[in-house]
């Protein structure tokens, strides 16, 4: 049952991402959620890549601040050295506000 879940929920992610990332970034073309684990999967297409890169996520944590959503993620790989290195010093383990355009999706994903 828990798997039916976190596919039903890696499909919501990956659509809600792809609302906000198609507008000029790119696209999210593959996902895997992992609910109990809190940990993410995914591989994404930047628009001028040549290829996919991958992203995974250890373990995040979602924190509630007023209406606004935040989250902090640790055991951030990137598929690509130079993002590898930019998410190691402005991404990991740090609080990071989720989008408002993204928040209201992500409230019923994470809960």
């Amino acid at each position: 049952m828990r798997l039916m879940w976190d596919n039903m929920k890696s499909t919501a992610i990956r659509q809600g991402l792809n609302m906000y990332l198609k507008s000029g970034y790119g696209e999210v073309t593959a996902l895997e959620f992992d609910g109990k684990q809190r940990s993410l999967r995914m591989q994404l297409m930047l628009h001028g890549e040549t290829s996919s890169i991958d992203i995974g996520i250890d373990h995040f944590e979602p924190e509630m601040e007023g209406e606004n959503l935040y989250v902090r993620l640790t055991g951030v790989t990137v598929s690509r050295a130079w993002l590898q290195e930019l998410v190691r010093f402005r991404v990991e383990g740090k609080r990071i506000k989720v989008p408002s355009s993204l928040a209201g999706m992500a409230k019923l994903v994470l809960a």
